[in-house]
């Protein structure tokens, strides 16, 4: 019957595949590649490096051979597309102040998919085109692979109910109204995450969706029997203090001995006081009350690699300043407050040690300042970021945004560019390639969206701001679900009431 389905929907000019999380969209674009007798490989878009992670994996498993598909983010291949024809110059700055970088290359990139010799290189080089999770589009987004209508087979997949972007303004692109172009298709019917799982949790996150679909409040209720548990969330009063996640901890530690892969979700909210909560420092924060035992995912662009950058260039540009910029630096890079006050004073000089192990750590500290105080350059301060980095009681609560650093600088040596410009280099490559995630994760619902862990733990599931956001959280647990929460009973606005800002990074 599938190979049916299949053959229906690729014999399409335009064709959109509707399904809930968890149905085997995934496992359908496999299917697709593994069906297709196409000369030419496939062009898979989707949004996001864990959507990326996700595909390719499901690809991997199933030994399709790379040579069938190229499978970048839209964002990434907007770049490619501009770089490959302008120039890498041509693309827009992407520090910490421009906050147009995607549109703008986006733009640029539809610009030059209008042109009829653009057209023909990509129908020469793919033979149709797939975009999954198609409900996070934007409208420019939509607009720009409407361009490529008519000169490949476009196939969209998707799910209204998981579109979670924020693009401030611009709207996301409605099924219904947008879509007319193309023929619907609705056949995968079995929730293929949860079968040989779960498959009573799998039912309930089915009915949570249908509540969800029509505007109705969903009541927690209990089902240990069946994994799916409901944790009450510490009091406001409480909620920073150290003690209040041992209950976390142990339920980390529960999953971790059923050798069951983890992701922790930190819902982002805003505070009364109009702080936004849930950011990356927050979820640095959680992650040292738990032992720093799971990966901090992060955006690909999240300002502070670039915020890094900048404090390094300061380090060699600053002048008899450079001591505190080291400092600044080290903060920056989000190492352990203890480790620097250990080997740092408050100006960045390096301390005295009486202990003859720590002394001798020190007199090296010391002789790398001077060399670097002698000659300001990117191998020198990179000699003295990795011999920090490798001090007692020293460590990194983000290694990801150090890692980047290190590479940026050894960039730097040998190409004689900026740092910063090499930061951006380095993410670059990254956002092309995307990232491997752990099995033990903190994360949001939109950095997680696309991935799929054996258990889930919501922190805070009355801090989401609407139902897209909570249906994705829950849908990612394939085997266990825990809820933290202060309200058994939520209710969510529907999207028409209440405006759209999703949870983003």
């Amino acid at each position: 019957m599938l190979k049916e389905h299949i053959k229906n929907f690729l014999s399409e000019k335009a064709s959109v595949l509707i399904a809930p999380a968890g149905h085997g969209k995934t496992h359908f674009i496999t299917e697709c590649l593994s069906q297709a007798s196409d000369e030419k490989p496939f062009l898979i878009l989707t949004h996001t490096h864990a959507g990326i992670d996700s595909l390719k994996n499901k690809f991997q498993t199933n030994k399709i051979p790379g040579n069938k598909y190229v499978l970048e983010t839209i964002s990434g291949f907007s770049q490619r597309i501009v770089t490959n024809i302008l120039g890498e110059a041509s693309l827009p700055s992407i520090d910490d102040k421009n906050r147009h970088y995607f549109s703008e290359t986006l733009k640029l990139c539809s610009d030059l998919l209008q042109k009829r010799q653009v057209k023909f290189v990509i129908s020469l080089s793919y033979s149709r085109i797939f975009v999954d999770e198609y409900q996070d589009c934007t409208f420019s987004q939509h607009s720009l692979l409407m361009t490529l209508l008519g000169s490949l087979p476009l196939h969209l997949l998707g799910d209204p109910l998981q579109g979670i972007y924020n693009f401030g303004d611009e709207p996301l692109v409605d099924f219904d109204k947008d879509l007319t172009a193309f023929r619907k298709f609705n056949f995968l019917n079995t929730p293929w995450r949860w079968q040989s799982n779960n498959e009573r949790l799998g039912r309930l996150i089915l009915s949570m969706r249908n509540k969800l679909e029509e505007g109705k409040p969903v009541e927690l209720l209990e089902h240990s029997e069946f994994d799916f548990y409901i944790r009450d969330f510490p009091q406001l009063k409480e909620e920073y203090k150290p003690e209040a996640y041992k209950s976390l901890f142990k339920a980390i530690k529960y999953f971790e001995q059923k050798n069951q892969s983890v992701l922790v979700i930190y819902p982002i909210h805003k505070q009364e006081n109009g702080r936004m909560v849930g950011l990356l420092d927050d979820r640095l924060k959680l992650n040292s009350y738990l032992g720093q035992q799971l990966k901090v995912l992060d955006a690909i662009d999240e300002n502070v690699y670039y915020e890094a950058a900048l404090c390094a260039v300061r380090v060699l540009v600053g002048g008899e300043a450079y001591l505190k910029h080291f400092h600044d630096l080290l903060v920056k890079l989000k190492f352990n407050k203890s480790g620097l006050n250990n080997w740092l004073d408050r100006s960045g000089k390096p301390k005295n040690k009486r202990n003859p192990d720590e002394k001798r750590y020190s007199e090296k500290l010391k002789e790398l300042f001077t060399n670097l105080k002698t000659r300001r350059s990117p191998d020198n301060l990179l000699s003295l970021l990795t011999f920090f980095a490798s001090l007692p009681k020293v460590s990194k609560k983000h290694p990801p945004l150090y890692y980047s650093l290190l590479r940026a600088l050894e960039n730097s040596t040998i190409s004689g560019q900026s740092i910063h410009d090499e930061m951006v280099h380095v993410k670059n490559c990254q956002r092309i390639r995307g990232n491997r995630n752990s099995r033990k994760c903190i994360g949001t619902t939109l950095l997680t969206k696309g991935l799929e862990f054996d258990a889930v733990i919501i922190w805070g599931a009355h801090r989401f701001i609407d139902r897209k956001n909570f249906y994705v959280a829950i849908s990612r647990a394939k085997k266990s679900l825990v809820i933290y929460t202060s309200d058994k009973i939520l209710s969510f606005a529907t999207e028409e009431n209440k405006g759209r800002t999703g949870d983003c990074k």
